[in-house]
């Protein structure tokens, strides 16, 4: 019922848990790949009360460059990379796939929400090798210190 067509005004307006009309109570909607007119277009964010909001997350190509991207409503751009870096650490290897051709095949996208994961990706054979990026970039010292430009 939650991914239904019937569900989707709830996204847009609430009401929140249980008919709650307080906005404070409202849901967010499912986590998803959304598309953007800056230069990271696609990124991993839901809607609630008809707002979308990114969820923190990076960008990472294959080569050796990772972007932070996140929504500047969570707060300060520094709390919430070391926020993301501790994530890192508890990172267990289970995520929410997402397929997209708008990636490039040699990118990946990696956020976290609320404890829970997601990957999106648009060349499948990456997905075999996520779990050593996300080590390798934990180990990084000098993403422990990395202050990125807020999105």
């Amino acid at each position: 019922m939650r991914d239904s067509l019937i569900a989707l005004p709830r996204q847009f307006f609430g009401p929140g848990k249980r008919g709650n009309l307080n906005p404070k109570n409202a849901t967010q909607g499912p986590k998803s790949i959304m598309s953007n007119t800056g230069p990271n277009s696609i990124e991993l964010g839901y809607i609630s009360l008809g707002k979308p909001y990114c969820i923190s997350q990076m960008k990472i190509d294959i080569n050796g460059t990772c972007h932070f991207i996140s929504d500047q409503s969570f707060g300060d751009v520094s709390i919430q990379t070391s926020e993301f870096v501790k994530n890192l650490g508890k990172y267990n290897g289970r995520y929410k796939l997402f397929e997209d051709e708008r990636l490039s095949q040699d990118e990946f996208i990696l956020g976290v929400h609320d404890g829970k994961w997601y990957v999106a990706l648009s060349n499948k054979a990456l997905e075999l090798k996520i779990d050593n990026y996300v080590r390798n970039l934990f180990n990084k010292t000098h993403l422990k210190t990395y202050l990125p430009v807020m999105v």
